[in-house]
């Protein structure tokens, strides 16, 4: 998105740092010095994106509390990557460099399985500067190199293909259509109710059938929102710009997050798809502390989990950014940690762990389709069960006192209707 006029110093600035950082890491020689540059890039490159992320002041014309949400974004992933490149970076040493990977064809004899090979890092001053563009602008892995993509990019991005541009353009242009229109039913619904602000639970504290359905319509809204930023830019790089399809693939690769088959799969493979560098870097330094610590005592279970619980409290933070975010607007009470959001968050690696130790083992000898079914009915009331407390943080920020779409599909159904009652 475009940031407001009173953002135009701040964030150059905040990605100029970041950029220099990144740049430092192609050189393979002195880079104990260049560890510590990063790190001390690190100090004015965070100060910058806090301001970037929580600003002063918002001009009135940035809608809430989408348009706030959008600045914040900003300001967080600049703040994820320099943990990710300059903390990160530091401990874990040169070899953690990011490497380009580019996809070769198929292994011979094998029909589905495809080969990628590392590329080197650039020795040139342009090459250095095309590789520090790519990464800075990678939040998912996918790269702006025809075929190529980031080594540690998710196998769905990575093996992304579309035949053409022009399929490309079709696909997202009827995408970004369809969930406008979700967006629209969703809001048609939401904007009215009046929740009951005086408790933190508006949401689980309505009669249970009520409770599922608010669930669902927050939960359908939510999915087809974080599409749409990945959408528009995706037909500007690629349809406008000229850029590879595969630089830009969908925000769900493979399938979308209601097709999945267990609740670590809905987590790990779909809905943290777009976190899941940030949110696997925020974890690496306490558990190898961990490891150091108490070696080899630790279970491989108990470690996964620490890791898990580490992963959801870096949501959690994320969260209570966007809270801190929302409450520039005028109706908000200014809580920060919600509740909801707090439990919802917080509560996976509880699911996740039972799912592993106890759904898993038990459905193991069923028939194929009776185990899928199994598992799936244990996903969904995990999710509809906890996405309770999610909604209740979402209906305690008053997110849907401001529509996102004021003349959206089904606005302009309704004024055609009450204009054609109106001449009949």
């Amino acid at each position: 998105m475009l940031l407001p006029l009173e953002l135009s110093t701040t964030s150059p600035l905040a990605y100029l740092l970041l950029a220099i950082s990144i740049f430092t890491t192609t050189f393979t020689t002195r880079t104990s010095i260049l560890k510590w540059l990063r790190v001390f890039l690190a100090i004015p490159t965070s100060i910058l994106a806090w301001r970037l992320a929580f600003p002063p002041s918002l001009p009135d014309w940035l809608l809430p509390p989408a348009g706030y949400i959008q600045v914040f974004q900003h300001g967080s992933y600049v703040l994820s990557r320099v943990w990710d490149v300059c903390l990160v970076g530091f401990w874990e040493g040169s070899e953690d460099t990011p490497r380009l990977i580019k996809l070769k064809g198929k292994a011979d004899g094998a029909n589905d399985k495809t080969v990628f090979v590392t590329l080197p890092l650039p020795t040139t001053l342009a090459g250095r500067l095309a590789y520090t563009v790519d990464n800075l602008s990678s939040s998912r892995g996918s790269s702006f190199f025809a075929n190529c993509s980031w080594d540690w990019a998710p196998g769905s991005v990575r093996e992304y293909r579309v035949s053409s541009r022009l399929e490309y353009v079709i696909d997202r242009t009827k995408f970004v259509l369809q969930i406008v229109v979700i967006m629209d039913i969703c809001e048609y619904f939401l904007h009215p109710l009046q929740w009951n602000l005086m408790i933190s639970n508006p949401v689980s504290s309505l009669p249970i059938l009520e409770q599922v359905w608010v669930t669902l319509l927050i939960g359908t809204f939510i999915y087809a929102a974080v599409g749409v930023p990945y959408v528009i830019w995706g037909l500007v790089w690629v349809g406008i710009c000229g850029l590879p399809p595969t630089s830009c693939p969908p925000v769900f690769t493979g399938k979308n997050p209601f097709r999945s088959r267990s609740l670590a799969e809905f987590w790990s493979l779909n809905w943290h798809n777009m976190l899941r560098r940030m949110l696997d870097r925020a974890s690496i330094p306490i558990v190898r502390m961990v490891q150091r610590l108490f070696g080899h005592r630790l279970s491989k279970l108990t470690l996964d989990f620490l890791r898990c619980f580490i992963i959801f409290s870096a949501s959690e933070l994320l969260h209570i950014g966007i809270a801190y975010a929302v409450s520039f607007t005028p109706r908000s009470n200014r809580s920060i940690i919600e509740p909801g959001t707090f439990k919802f968050l917080m509560s996976q690696p509880i699911g996740l762990l039972f799912e592993l130790t106890v759904v898993n083992p038990a459905t193991e000898g069923l028939p194929g389709r009776w185990k899928m079914l199994v598992r799936r009915a244990y996903l969904w009331g995990w999710i509809i069960w906890t996405g309770r407390w999610f909604a209740d943080g979402y209906a305690f920020l008053e997110m849907f006192a401001t529509r996102n779409f004021p003349y959206g599909p089904v606005w302009l159904l309704l004024y055609i209707s009450t204009a054609l009652n109106r001449f009949l």
